[in-house]
């Protein structure tokens, strides 16, 4: 209440300077331009929030339908993936470890970094197809919607591994990817907190950085001995490992 006493004070002192009063009504409208636009980005980004949630909606429901032809996946995918990330290094071979827990399967393994695209893969479920024309590589995709089949061990992952940035910098990192929701209303803030999540663990690499450990892993949580079980036996039974 006081500070509109005040407020209005300073506009009547104000607007008996002509001088005053159109710099004070400019400063006005840049200010509320300020701010539509401010409001205009947040719109913007939650648009393409939902829009991400909502693929992402319909994928896991999709593959939820077709469960027994989708529980062995999981591993053919992350093989995949491990294999794509070292595609521009002919000569290099990738190793992986799979960890087993009451309540987790970790996968691991020692291939290379993620790119910036990768990332944006991995967050937003972007496929080889809706890549820019010029940001398609090899492994383009690898983090795509095939990816999400691995949710089929569990919805949310925790994700760490290292980034090269555009001018040649490493990143560590270290986030949850949360899948959990039925509806894109529930979706969609977890592509958000999945951007936080990744931007607030990066920290910046010393030169003591080896390519051949297992910097790679993905951690997928709070899963049961007996979901384990059915994921693995089919993983069995399809030869994969």
């Amino acid at each position: 209440m006081l500070f509109r006493v005040y407020f209005f004070l300073a506009i009547n002192l104000i607007t008996k300077h002509h001088e005053c009063k159109f710099f004070f009504f400019t400063y006005l409208i840049v200010f509320k331009l300020y701010f539509v636009g401010i409001r205009q980005e947040q719109s913007r980004k939650e648009d393409g929030n939902r829009s991400i949630a909502d693929k992402i909606k319909c994928r896991l429901h999709d593959l939820q339908k077709a469960i027994e032809n989708n529980l062995g996946r999981w591993a053919w995918e992350l093989l995949q993936n491990a294999k794509d990330s070292i595609s521009d290094e002919a000569d290099r071979d990738v190793c992986v470890q799979i960890e087993l827990n009451n309540d987790s399967v970790i996968f691991k393994h020692n291939g290379s970094f993620f790119t910036e695209l990768d990332i944006r893969g991995l967050i937003n479920q972007i496929s080889s197809k809706e890549v820019e024309e010029g940001e398609q590589t090899r492994n383009t995709g690898r983090f795509g919607t095939g990816f999400l089949t691995t949710h089929m061990l569990s919805r949310k992952v925790r994700v760490s591994s290292i980034v090269k940035t555009l001018d040649d910098k490493l990143y560590s990192f270290n986030f949850l990817l949360d899948r959990e929701g039925k509806t894109t209303a529930e979706l969609a803030p977890k592509v958000e907190m999945a951007w936080i999540g990744f931007q607030e663990s990066t920290q910046e690499v010393d030169s003591d950085y080896d390519e051949n450990k297992f910097n790679t892993s993905f951690c997928y949580l709070f899963i049961t001995i007996f979901h384990v079980f059915i994921n693995v036996s089919y993983v069995e039974g399809s030869n994969i490992l």
